[in-house]
């Protein structure tokens, strides 16, 4: 029960790091939460409480395209210790 209950503890943390992130790249872009969701085709809600930590349910196909629509490092996005910033080879 108490590993459970961790691990719940955690991706509830990993998803508010990834709402976070989330919510930075596209106020940094200047983007509204309407075009973010027409982007990957939910509503603006769906991007609001992916942001707000609320849902686990996004993909990482979802996280790709955002991250290059905002301009972002998609691993950073995810909440790595890595640079916002893309770099490219």
């Amino acid at each position: 029960f108490r590993r459970v209950l961790f691990r719940s503890i955690m991706d509830k943390i990993i998803f508010e790091k990834v709402g976070k992130r989330l919510k930075q790249a596209r106020e940094l872009r200047h983007i509204t939460l309407e075009d973010a969701g027409k982007k990957v085709d939910v509503h603006k809600s769906t991007v609001l409480r992916w942001e707000n930590g609320e849902t686990e349910k996004i993909k990482l196909p979802v996280i790709e395209i955002l991250a290059n629509y905002y301009n972002v490092n998609p691993v950073w996005l995810m909440g790595y210790d890595v640079p916002m910033e893309r770099h490219e080879i």
